[in-house]
């Protein structure tokens, strides 16, 4: 359990049994009135599918996550984002197990919205309670953080943007604090050979060691002068100097392993993930077909060669994968492009440049609405690729930057997607020079760093509402 959950535990707790108390007696309310139409069977076993499962997407949207006074909204609508996502699997759910006609719409429908406002009610609840408490100056756990001056300054501001409530942090103690400026920021108690005093004067339940992990010296000398006191010890490392992109601690059989590269999803973030992209194919999917086939014959009879272009790209981890798109370019082209022939006089991949003339009159306009990418949706259903995520690159083009950038591959921590953070940014199309492959690249391990289905969400209503019109070639 990370420290985030430990301080928030008995607010976590509260919401996960007010969804629980809501999601099922809510149904059971509305079910009992129509007993004579749902099997009683039916009722439990439908229950017995979706509550865990409506938990389980709601804590991946990060709505169990520790409320601040000032982001209730924000949990609110994770949590009504949550909710819709757990109503369409379930609906679903009725569909592929052919029992929808046992479940009256209304009843259906009242549920979904009652427990929605249930779950608003809830988190507006507690938001109100602990703006009472912070107005009646009752203070969460008494924190002291002691280190480095600069260090503790730092998790001290961090704390109190987020901990409101949670941790009442009574100051720092630091021996190389000098600065009257530094002294004005946050509140300096003393040095640190004072911590036992400090911590029986203040009544401190919490000591955040605040340095960096190779102090070893310091951090063993805390662990003395606190050995006879019952707190809690942590440890907060300035890795400010380390290139971190993802931080997680796991321990393996009591030896602890820090994760400062790679992708920061846990096992319930890849399902969530997986699920939110099978979700969406196969609602678009029925929408998408007969574009899809209109497509495919304006391809067909307006040039030769075949209507789908494959080529090879990198995949999740950098492993080459086959992507699907319209062909838009002359057969020739296409094939010179798949076979890896195709490059300019300087030996590099040769990107599709404004008024490039292999690209073909159907083409040029689906690669300006960007339907060209629509084949992609197969990727998607084959595992390949997301929804959202960072675009799969040819492998020659990544190979051309591979050198001069030295955390493109990084982007590959996740799978690729049809649309991303990149895209809705404008980073798309041709890049021309390493500084526009850099910032594309930053959006895609912003992406990653950041990554949660509400980001996802975000994305794909951009790209609906912006993403589709593409000013590159």
């Amino acid at each position: 359990m990370n420290t985030h959950s430990i301080i928030g535990f008995r607010r976590s707790c509260f919401l996960v049994t007010w969804d629980l108390i809501g999601i099922l007696s809510i149904f059971l309310i509305l079910a009992s009135l129509h007993n004579h139409v749902i099997p009683r069977p039916l009722t439990y076993g439908f229950l017995i599918g979706i509550t865990p499962l409506a938990l389980l997407i709601l804590r991946s949207f990060k709505a169990y996550d520790v409320l601040t006074r000032r982001s209730v909204f924000i949990a609110i609508t994770r949590a009504m984002l949550a909710w819709l996502l757990a109503s369409i699997i379930g609906l679903g759910g009725f569909y592929v197990f052919k029992v929808g006609t046992f479940f009256p719409r209304s009843v259906v429908g009242l549920w979904i919205i009652l427990t929605g406002t249930w779950l608003s009610i809830g988190r507006l609840s507690l938001a109100v309670y602990m703006n009472s408490r912070h107005k009646a100056h009752i203070h969460g756990q008494p924190v002291l953080i002691i280190g480095t001056c600069t260090r503790s300054i730092s998790v001290y501001e961090h704390l109190n943007k987020w901990a409101q409530g949670d941790l009442h942090i009574c100051g720092i103690s630091s021996d190389d604090c000098f600065d009257e400026e530094q002294r004005k920021r946050m509140p300096f108690l003393g040095p640190t050979s004072e911590l036992p005093r400090l911590v029986d004067e203040y009544n401190i339940q919490r000591v955040i060691i605040a340095t960096h992990i190779e102090n070893t010296d310091f951090i063993n000398s805390v662990f003395a002068m606190l050995a006879k006191h019952p707190v809690i010890i942590q440890l907060a490392p300035d890795i400010s100097q380390l290139h971190v992109m993802s931080f997680q601690a796991d321990s393996y059989d009591n030896m602890p392993i820090f994760t400062l590269i790679g992708n920061a999803m846990t096992t319930t973030d890849v399902i969530i993930k997986w699920l939110e992209d099978k979700i969406i194919c196969f609602l678009l999917l029925p929408l998408l077909l007969p574009i899809l086939l209109i497509i495919s014959v304006l391809v067909k009879i307006t040039s030769t060669g075949p209507i789908f272009f494959v080529q090879r790209r990198h995949g999740l981890y950098g492993k080459p994968i086959n992507v699907i798109k319209f062909r838009t370019m002359t057969a020739a082209a296409s094939e010179e492009s798949v076979n890896g022939t195709e490059s300019t006089e300087a030996g590099k991949f040769k990107q599709a440049q404004p008024g490039d003339r292999r690209i073909t009159k159907i083409g040029r306009f689906l690669r300006a609405t960007s339907l060209d990418e629509l084949p992609q949706i197969f990727n998607v259903l084959g595992g390949s690729m997301s929804i959202v995520g960072p675009r799969p690159h040819p492998v020659k083009l990544n190979h051309d930057f591979t050198d001069s950038i030295d955390e493109l591959m990084r982007r590959h921590y996740m799978k690729p997607g049809i649309t991303g953070l990149a895209q809705i940014n404008g980073a798309r199309g041709e890049t021309k020079t390493t500084e526009d492959m850099k910032n594309r690249i930053s959006y895609d391990l912003e992406y990653i760093r950041n990554w949660s289905p509400w980001l996802d969400i975000k994305i794909l209503l951009k790209t609906f509402l912006l993403g589709f019109i593409n000013d590159e070639p």
